[in-house]
């Protein structure tokens, strides 16, 4: 599982409480990050992709959940988002299988997170 936030606390309190509930996290801090990490094959494991929406960089969420739903390495993705036109958005990508509308509460990512991969 991979979690790409910008926001350093906001990010590590997401990996706090995915590896509280037994899931072992990779943060990233942009899209851009998790794509070069694609690029050199090192997210070849993941099997699932929790991202914020709005990053600076090359790449936003939506970006990298096009991204990742055209390639090999198609993976389930969540999205985070408190823009409700990203929301909507979001839900038209294929590939993506949930959308958390910012402020969430963490139990529902936790419970989205278990139905799409086991701990």
């Amino acid at each position: 599982m991979a979690v790409i936030e910008d926001e350093h606390a906001v990010r590590r309190i997401l990996v706090r409480i995915l590896e509280r509930a037994g899931f072992a996290p990779l943060p990233f801090a942009s899209a851009d990050e998790y794509v070069s990490e694609m690029a050199s094959g090192g997210t070849a494991g993941v099997k699932l992709v929790v991202t914020d929406v709005m990053m600076p960089g090359t790449h936003d969420g939506l970006g990298l959940a096009r991204l990742i739903g055209d390639s090999a390495e198609a993976v389930p993705v969540i999205v985070m988002s408190a823009d409700p036109q990203a929301v909507e958005v979001a839900a038209g990508i294929p590939g993506v299988v949930g959308i958390l509308r910012k402020p969430f509460r963490m139990d529902l990512l936790v419970d989205l997170a278990r139905d799409v991969v086991e701990p």
